[in-house]
């Protein structure tokens, strides 16, 4: 796991050297362990390495045989040793024992088509000095960050990019304009979707995507189609048969490493699922698990949590997060993000996340879990009574005389007609939506609505019937892309940590999303198929816990502070003159 950067001009004019270390060195926390450069003419790479396999010799970058190609990665290719045994079965022959050179190797043998090969999470460069070509890749899910910018300045026309935004904005040609698109959709999901940040003049390399740069200019091509699976049409007894060793090979890759690796551990279904399958699949496996409770909350998943970690002997640690712990970690939080994320979740993940550094360098947690297996209420939209299913189907004539007439009565029924006869994919959004159009209107005097656009561009890339598994395709390319992962990300980078993810193995993404929603989602129970197969492994009350999500209590943080200082920062004549929204 590391930070990586660098740049390229498109004119041949020779890599600023020290612009490049600049950039590393601002993303030191992503990788305190070792730092590594290569500069040949228009390329100049950077990373900084946080050591998890071959401690000795996987220093970055690393070569191929005539050194002809060079690389600088971000993330664990899991399944490498099967991977290099092929490779090695084919002639390559590999001058150290890490993950990162089983990359090099295969971009070898297939070329651009090396990263269907890859099971793991990744974001990484690669420089290819025969073709004077740039690779650079993201891994499938999007669990590994990749931004980029093209320049134009005193430097010259040039490709930059990083694995953190901070690191770009350390180029001087670097423009900082906000995007006001970008904007409008932060106010309306809380977060902001591939392929855009906050900033104009900065992308996201979309998750299953690679790009080439050379002195033509850049391409860039999706390389997976989740949306492209056939159904799966099994039974419920053959879908258990089928998840259990799934998941549990996914959890045995996630477990190579030659550091410690621990695990987050809450009272739900997913994290406990991983810590079971952890202990199970590893031989000699004595876990480090960890949680987080928060001061003033209603609820605490701590106790469940205990619970699991004495029935698999686990060594246990948790911490109760404070008022003054929020008020402590936000600064460093904010920095981390680097753009807009209103997810409240992101202070508790980064104190959990430094509780676990003190004792493990590599942890597992069950993000993806919910995406995968319907675990959110909002999924019951996709399975209404047949008598809603012929309302909705209406068409949209109908529906708007209907919602006229109901006005005639009195306005708020007129409402409730319209959102009785709303199809899934308006329910889905308007329900998830923070600030209508017509509040981000008063807030800010932009009235664009192209978060809209966002989900319907994924509605339409998904073309089965199955509207329950539409729902979750869409979560998994907005909310999962593009709020949890980058929240995991930086929380756990932030403390110099690494965070796997065994529920996004490409290959459980790609079985599940072919599978029945009625398998998932059943008679109101979520994650039903996940909860069958883990009989046996977990305690009746973990199996039938309703979801309960990793929420901090945002009133009693307002009550205690947080309100004023809000109203302090966004009142402030600095804020203010930004003119990014209306005071009043």
């Amino acid at each position: 796991m590391c930070g990586i950067c660098g740049e390229f001009s498109f004119q041949g004019a020779p890599a600023d050297r020290q612009r490049v270390r600049r950039m590393a060195d601002v993303i030191f926390h992503r990788g305190p362990d070792a730092e590594g450069y290569h500069f040949a003419g228009a390329v100049g790479l950077g990373s900084r390495r946080l050591s998890i396999i071959d401690l000795a010799g996987g220093d970055m970058p690393v070569y191929n045989e005539d050194r002809s190609i060079a690389i600088v990665f971000n993330g664990e290719i899991y399944g490498y040793i099967e991977l290099r045994e092929e490779l090695e079965r084919r002639g390559h022959r590999f001058a150290t024992r890490s993950d990162t050179e089983t990359i090099v190797h295969a971009y070898e043998e297939f070329g651009e088509r090396c990263v269907e090969h890859l099971t793991g999470m990744f974001a990484f460069a690669l420089w290819d000095s025969r073709k004077g070509a740039l690779f650079i890749a993201r891994d499938r899910a999007g669990e590994k960050p990749l931004f980029y910018a093209r320049v134009n300045g005193a430097g010259g026309d040039r490709l930059i990019f990083a694995s953190e935004i901070k690191a770009l904005l350390l180029d001087p040609d670097c423009p900082r304009e906000i995007d006001d698109l970008a904007l409008t959709q932060y106010l309306t999901a809380l977060y902001i979707p591939y392929p855009r940040s906050i900033y104009k003049h900065i992308a996201k390399l979309p998750p299953g995507c690679w790009m080439r740069v050379t002195a033509e200019g850049v391409h860039v091509e999706r390389y997976w189609f989740p949306e492209r699976v056939r159904p799966n049409r099994l039974s419920l007894d053959e879908a258990v048969e089928d998840l259990r060793p799934l998941l549990a090979d996914a959890v045995r890759l996630q477990m190579r490493s030659d550091v410690p690796v621990g695990a987050f551990l809450s009272a739900g279904m997913d994290s406990t699922s991983v810590v079971a399958y952890a202990v199970k699949t590893t031989e000699g496996a004595h876990m480090k698990t960890f949680a987080v409770g928060f001061e003033g909350a209603d609820w605490d998943e701590r106790e469940g949590a205990r619970q699991v970690a004495q029935i698999y002997e686990t060594d246990h640690y948790d911490i109760t997060l404070t008022y003054a712990d929020v008020w402590k970690l936000l600064p460093r939080a904010v920095w981390l993000l680097d753009e807009p994320m209103g997810d409240g979740s992101t202070v508790p993940l980064l104190a959990v996340a430094g509780l676990a550094r003190q004792h493990v360098k590599v942890v597992l947690a069950g993000a993806g879990g919910d995406e995968l297996f319907a675990g959110y209420a909002r999924y019951r939209a996709g399975q209404q009574p047949p008598l809603r299913r012929a309302l909705q189907s209406l068409p949209p004539a109908v529906k708007h005389l209907a919602e006229r007439a109901g006005a005639l009565y009195s306005a708020g029924f007129g409402h409730r007609v319209r959102v009785a006869l709303r199809d899934v994919d308006t329910e889905y959004y308007e329900d998830g939506m923070w600030f209508s159009e017509r509040e981000r209107l008063a807030l800010t005097g932009r009235n664009s609505a192209p978060y809209r656009d966002v989900v319907a561009q994924h509605y339409a890339r998904w073309r089965t019937t199955d509207p329950v598994n539409r729902l979750m395709f869409v979560d998994m390319n907005t909310y999962l892309s593009d709020d949890l992962l980058p929240m995991t990300d930086r929380t756990s980078m932030g403390v110099s940590l690494e965070g796997r993810l065994p529920f996004l193995d490409h290959r459980l993404i790609e079985w599940a999303m072919a599978l029945p929603s009625d398998l998932k989602l059943r008679n109101g129970t979520s994650k039903y198929v996940l909860r069958r197969a883990m009989e046996g492994l977990l305690p009746a009350e973990i199996l039938n816990r309703p979801k309960r999500g990793f929420g901090p209590p945002f009133g009693a943080w307002l009550r205690h502070g947080l309100l004023d200082f809000t109203r302090q920062l966004l009142l402030s004549p600095a804020a203010q003159a930004r003119g990014l929204y209306n005071p009043d």
